[in-house]
């Protein structure tokens, strides 16, 4: 069943104060799965109502009255009945997160990424994963572990990055809600500034 559009708010009501209380546990089904804007609005129609018949403008012993009020009494208790969710555990709320974009974490990916919200690297954010340093170190995060970028020395002696596999960079920068995520792993040549605290991850 297709959820209820926000236009339908006032069909709805018009059904309920019309006494049509056949669907109502399908209303509150829906009311369940609406945003709190959806529910605010529908409420405060329904509210408007109640308020209607105690200021005297409609007839507070009437059917209208009695049916709004019974309408906001059955959809809070509705609410209250909702089973609360379980905050996933971290590991799962990875594996949920990386796959929302399609990417399917192996074992030891989860874990460097768990030590990066343990030590503060990223966290959890509305749309994904925040990271709380430089697009560089970013870059050469997931180039490590993603594309099992190595090093080598120069023939100066310092280390050089060898970039190996493909980037998932629309994944990757719609996760951490960044850009040019794979033009910051193309400009490294060395480890950037900073890469031990990602280093110290593997």
């Amino acid at each position: 069943m297709s959820e209820i559009k926000p236009d339908a708010l006032h069909q709805l009501l018009g059904l309920l104060l019309t006494g049509n209380y056949e669907p109502l546990s399908v209303w509150a089904d829906f009311y369940s799965k609406w945003d709190r804007e959806q529910r605010d609005a529908f409420c405060s129609m329904l509210m408007s109502v109640v308020m209607s018949g105690k200021r005297g403008e409609i007839d507070m012993f009437g059917e209208e009255y009695k049916r709004a009020s019974r309408c906001l009494d059955y959809l809070e208790q509705k609410e209250c009945e909702q089973p609360e969710q379980p905050p996933q555990s971290p590991t799962n709320a990875l594996k949920t997160a990386f796959g929302s974009v399609g990417l399917k974490l192996t074992e030891e990916q989860e874990k460097v990424l768990q030590k990066a919200i343990e030590t503060g690297l990223m966290s959890q954010s509305e749309t994904g994963y925040k990271w709380h340093k430089s697009n560089a170190l970013l870059a050469y995060l997931c180039g490590r572990l993603f594309c099992s970028d190595t090093f080598q020395r120069d023939v100066a002696g310092e280390l050089v990055i060898k970039r190996v596999g493909m980037l998932p960079e629309t994944a990757l920068s719609t996760l951490f809600s960044v850009k040019h995520l794979g033009n910051s792993r193309g400009q490294l040549t060395h480890p950037p500034k900073g890469s031990e605290i990602v280093d110290a991850l593997f």
